[in-house]
């Protein structure tokens, strides 16, 4: 199998395990928290729903960065795998403002969620770090950024299980108030997560150059090269 056909499907593969493991997740979050009447099982629901989309960006941009390089794009497709972790950094962005709006809206009437919601936000815990573990480790077998940026997303709706937890806790030891403490907490993490994965998919897009590790590298084999005295403007960028 060629390099980059085991990079598809090593990085669908994993993918496809995350897209099943959201849809359940959120199926279930979203029942159980509306029987137990937890709202920040609802929201954390929601979470996992965004997962959902931002599984089926990563299949579409691992597929477009694979095609072969063509007339239009000399350079091959790689761009695509760049912008479809921008479109993830977005969600998680609009998924951190989502989280703080809901948490904002119950701070004056905070409610007492039953039991079982206690035990659906631990089980998410545990299934969302794995995830993110198995997900962060494909992606550097691969060097794929996008299932990097995917396995942040997985590890963002386990701190948002977290808080849900937390929150869901403290309601039951009769501190209603901690559930939307801990969502207000849990949003911003979101966010900035969201932004920092932005950032560095802008910086590419941009072609800013890279990192001093890599421009050390090719001046020491650029100065290795028998019969060259010197050199200048060299540049780098990623693709």
């Amino acid at each position: 199998m060629k390099k980059k056909d085991f990079k598809e499907s090593k990085a669908l593969k994993i993918t496809l395990l995350g897209l099943f493991a959201n849809l359940s997740l959120a199926i279930s979050k979203g029942f159980i928290g509306f029987i137990s009447n937890s709202s920040a099982l609802i929201a954390d629901a929601g979470h996992s729903f965004s997962d959902l989309l931002s599984d089926v960006i990563t299949i579409w941009a691992v597929k477009m960065s694979n095609i072969p390089k063509d007339k239009n794009h000399p350079y091959g497709h790689g761009k695509f795998e760049t912008i479809g972790t921008f479109f993830v950094s977005i969600m998680l962005i609009f998924t951190g403002i989502g989280v703080a709006w809901h948490v904002f809206k119950k701070l004056d009437h905070p409610e007492i969620p039953g039991i079982i919601s206690l035990w659906m936000a631990g089980i998410a815990i545990i299934v969302k770090e794995i995830l993110f573990h198995i997900t962060r480790m494909t992606s550097k077998k691969t060097g794929s950024k996008i299932l990097l940026a995917n396995a942040w997303h997985h590890r963002s709706d386990s701190i948002s299980s977290i808080a849900a937890l937390i929150g869901i806790g403290g309601s039951q030891l009769g501190i209603p108030l901690m559930d939307p403490l801990a969502g207000i907490l849990v949003s911003g993490i979101i966010i900035k997560t969201g932004i920092n994965i932005g950032y560095e998919s802008i910086k590419e897009l941009t072609d800013e150059t890279v990192e001093d590790e890599i421009i050390n590298k090719l001046t020491e084999v650029m100065n290795n090269i028998e019969g060259v005295d010197n050199y200048h403007e060299m540049r780098a960028r990623k693709m």
